[in-house]
């Protein structure tokens, strides 16, 4: 093996690292708001108030997330 060829493996290994690392990143961030700020209803919203909101809003992988908890909080 080259040393041109471990160079672009070990360059190839630290980009995905990166990559992986602000994508979870992000996820967490994500997690971290609370559902009714992300839908932009009151924290005690009924779940009529919810979907309505939810259904008015563009479909964001935030916005699913969001909904998620909140019909996970609501119901249980």
């Amino acid at each position: 093996m080259s040393t041109h060829e471990i160079i672009a493996i070990l360059l190839g290994l630290a980009g995905g690292y990166w990559g992986i690392g602000r994508l979870l990143a992000a996820q967490e961030a994500a997690a971290q708001t609370p559902w009714h700020l992300v839908l932009n209803v009151a924290p005690d919203a009924t779940l009529e108030q919810v979907d309505q909101a939810y259904q008015s809003m563009m479909k964001t992988k935030e916005v699913r997330n969001a909904y998620a908890a909140a019909i996970k909080a609501l119901t249980m």
